[in-house]
C-alpha cells in the first residue's frame, strides 16, 4: 500500500492509499511526500502550486489577524473601555488598526507583520 495521485489535466485532483495493482489498473501515479491535491504533475514530475500556497498563507495570516482582533475586542465594550486611560485608548485604537492593515502592510504573506501585542497596562 502507498499514496497515489489521480492526475486530472496536469493537476493532482485527489489523492488515495492503494496497491500497485489497483493504482496501475486506475492509472493512478505514485505520490511524492509533500505534494497533494491542487499541486501539478508534468512529465513525471511533481510540482507545487504556489498560488494555492500564497492563498493558505494568505488566509493564515487573516485568522491570525482576526484572533487578535477578537481578544482586544473585550476592551472596546464601554465598560472596559472607560477603565482604561486615555493613553490606553489611544493606544487600543491604532493597535486595532495596525491589526485590520496587516495585509496590505506585508508584502510577503509567508513572514506578515504583526504589531506589538497591545496590553491594558499601556
Amino acid at each position: 500500500m502507498a499514496n497515489y495521485a489521480k492526475i486530472e489535466g496536469g493537476v493532482v485532483k485527489n489523492t488515495l492509499v492503494a496497491d500497485e495493482d489497483y493504482a496501475a489498473q486506475e492509472g493512478l501515479v505514485l505520490l511524492e511526500p509533500g505534494f497533494g491535491v491542487s499541486d501539478f504533475f508534468s512529465e513525471g514530475v511533481f510540482s507545487k502550486n504556489t498560488e494555492k500556497l500564497t492563498q493558505e498563507a494568505e488566509n493564515s495570516m487573516r485568522s491570525q489577524r482576526d484572533t487578535l482582533l477578537a481578544e482586544s475586542d473585550l476592551f472596546m465594550l464601554p465598560d472596559k473601555w472607560d477603565a482604561l486611560s486615555a493613553a490606553s485608548q489611544q493606544a487600543l485604537v491604532a493597535y486595532r488598526q495596525s491589526l485590520r492593515d496587516v495585509p496590505q502592510n506585508s508584502p510577503d504573506v509567508f513572514n506578515p507583520k504583526f504589531p506589538e501585542l497591545w496590553t491594558a497596562t499601556q
